[in-house]
């Protein structure tokens, strides 16, 4: 074991797996550097930078989407057209709408679903709960988005209703009986 204030030693370039365990193992003890750490190749990927981790690539894949969606275009994976988008106009619900694609896309890579179908068919145990709650939370989200897109015809067919028959601002569509080729109704 270093000396708890030893420097963090780096392998050479050309260490085996077992070294670099062994100089990380001994690196858990060492305090941690003061400044950034030195550019070395068992830090980096093949191509050179850090890969991303499962959650982060479900984050990119949903904001993705997204912008997508708000671009008019069509979605990168064809399940994400089974939920309701958001409205352009609404922060708080395109949060939610890129939280549950972060959520379900997760989902899909940890029990290896493909294909157009959301979430595939319920699995047995505790997956099936998962399953069913993030069903719940498709069909919370998709009630009440479309609540949304109700709210103002709602609001107008109400406002309708409190106009009295008599205002000049109701119309009336009564048939014009004086015009040429006008039979009145039989009995």
């Amino acid at each position: 074991m270093p000396p708890p204030n030893a420097a963090w030693q780096f392998p050479p370039p050309d260490a085996t797996a077992a070294q670099v365990l062994v100089a990380a193992l001994n690196h858990l003890d060492t305090p941690p550097p003061s400044g950034a750490l030195p550019d070395h190749p068992a830090l980096r990927d093949p191509f050179g930078v850090a890969p991303l981790s499962y959650g982060a690539r479900d984050a990119r894949l949903a904001r993705t989407a997204l912008a997508a969606v708000l671009a008019g275009e069509s979605t990168p994976e064809s399940w994400m057209e089974e939920i309701t988008p958001p409205g352009e106009d609404d922060e708080d619900e395109q949060r939610t709408w890129t939280r549950l694609i972060t959520t379900i896309s997760d989902y899909r890579r940890r029990h290896h679903r493909a294909g157009p179908d959301v979430l595939g068919p319920r699995p047995q145990g505790l997956d099936g709960e998962e399953w069913d709650h993030l069903t719940d939370a498709i069909d919370l989200y998709t009630h009440a988005r479309v609540a949304r897109r109700l709210e103002p015809i709602r609001e107008r067919t109400a406002a309708a209703a409190l106009v009295p028959p008599t205002s000049p601002l109701r119309e009336s569509h009564q048939p014009d009986t004086n015009r040429p080729g006008h039979r009145p109704a039989t009995r």
